[in-house]
C-alpha cells in the first residue's frame, strides 16, 4: 500500500462541520465516488496493482479502480467528464447504466484502453481483461467498456 496516498476524509468529521451551515438550499445533488481501491486496505484485503489487458495479456495498461453512485453525473459539471463514447440506445445516464444487468459487468474508462487493448466499443459483446493483484488473492475480470472520456 501507498504509505504517501491521501488520507480519506471521515464522513463522521465532515457531517457535523456541514449540518451547523445554512448551505442546504445551494446543494442542487450531491454524490460521491471511492477512493481508488489501490489505496483501500480493510481487513487485510489489498489490491497492490491493477491492469487492463488484452485477451493475449501482452498489452497491458495501469488503471485505478474507483466506485460510483448513479447520481454522480447529476452532481458533476459537464465540464469534468468528457464523454467520448457511450451508447446511443440507451436513455439511462452513463453511471445509471452501471447499476443495469450489462453494466455490472462493464467500466468506464479513458478512451486509449478499449483501442489499444483491440475491442470495439460499438460491440457489447467486445470484452477485455481486468486483473487485480492482491492479498489474499489475485482477481481477473472480464469486462466491457460502458463509456469511454476523453
Amino acid at each position: 500500500m501507498d504509505e504517501d496516498a491521501p488520507k480519506p476524509l471521515s464522513p463522521k468529521l465532515l457531517e457535523p462541520i456541514l449540518s451547523q451551515q445554512p448551505i442546504s438550499e445551494y446543494i442542487e445533488a450531491f454524490s460521491w465516488v471511492t477512493r481508488n481501491l489501490l489505496y483501500v486496505d480493510e481487513s487485510g484485503v489489498t489490491i497492490e496493482k491493477a491492469e487492463i489487458q488484452d485477451f493475449s495479456r501482452m498489452t497491458k495498461l495501469p488503471t485505478g479502480v474507483f466506485g460510483v453512485v448513479p447520481s454522480l453525473m447529476n452532481a458533476t459539471h459537464d465540464e469534468v467528464f468528457e464523454v467520448y463514447y457511450q451508447d446511443p440506445s440507451t436513455t439511462l445516464s452513463i453511471y445509471e447504466q452501471l447499476f443495469t444487468a450489462r453494466g455490472s459487468q462493464a467500466a468506464g474508462m479513458g478512451h486509449i484502453m478499449p483501442r489499444t487493448a483491440g475491442v470495439n466499443v460499438t460491440n457489447y459483446k467486445s470484452t477485455m481483461l481486468l486483473e487485480m493483484k492482491g492479498k489474499p488473492k489475485n482477481r481477473l475480470f472480464e469486462v466491457r467498456p460502458l463509456y469511454t472520456m476523453s
